[in-house]
């Protein structure tokens, strides 16, 4: 409802009370990195993970995080973990709704992220894994930054 710092003070009291509880350090995250604290952000992801480790979006989360401070090769980890997760998954129960097009947007993310660590090759290699898995800006950013493969 836009009311972002009335939501943060109910997560902080939420963490307070039920310091458990994995999905109130998530959405406080999420509000931290919506208001580009991305190092608090990080902290909150990186509770949660330790909570529950196979949560793929925590990983995704974090990673968007790490991007944001250019420190790809940790971002590069978490969505790699993200995407083993969430591979994982899909070998065991075969269902691919709505986890595929996450994986694929995963990929997407990994993708610019070795970009920008000067890994064309792999970038390349993302870009069309994402466009496999039904998503069709994979194969728009491998046009833009693949020409040359």
């Amino acid at each position: 409802m836009g009311e972002k710092e009335k939501a943060l003070e109910d997560y902080n009291k939420m963490v307070d009370i039920a310091p458990s509880k994995e999905m109130a350090y998530t959405k406080r995250g999420l509000i931290k990195m919506n208001n580009y604290d991305f190092r608090g952000a990080i902290e909150d992801f990186t509770k949660s993970i330790s909570l529950n480790p196979d949560d793929e979006q925590n990983y995704r989360y974090r990673g968007l995080c790490f991007n944001n401070l250019n420190i790809f090769s940790r971002a590069y980890k978490d969505f790699t973990r993200a995407i083993e997760i969430m591979d994982a998954w899909l070998k065991t129960t075969g269902e691919e709704d709505p986890v595929k097009n996450k994986l694929a947007e995963t990929y997407l993310l990994r993708g610019h992220c070795l970009n920008l660590m000067g890994n064309n090759a792999q970038a390349c290699r993302d870009f069309l894994l994402a466009h496999n898995l039904g998503v069709k800006k994979g194969l728009n950013y491998y046009r833009k930054y693949c020409g040359i493969y």
